[in-house]
């Protein structure tokens, strides 16, 4: 195949800046997706600690510390 200027092209289909955009962009993709649910379970624990020193410091017994104290 000929472009517009005369050169020729590989007959592949596709050339090869257009595989490795799309092989980069699935990387991209896919370590934004582990951030975010790493992300997510990081802040449900970071919610989880806060509740519980809230809840210590103000002196009161909270009833879902005591379960998680003995482990039930």
């Amino acid at each position: 195949m000929n472009d517009e200027v005369g050169h020729s092209r590989p007959s592949g289909g596709h050339d090869g800046g257009q595989g490795l955009s799309a092989i980069y962009f699935l990387m991209v993709l896919v370590i934004t997706a582990l951030v975010c649910v790493g992300g997510y379970f990081f802040l449900k624990k970071l919610v989880e600690a806060t509740r519980r020193d809230n809840c210590l410091i103000s002196g009161q017994w909270c009833s879902g510390l005591e379960r998680k104290l003995h482990g039930q």
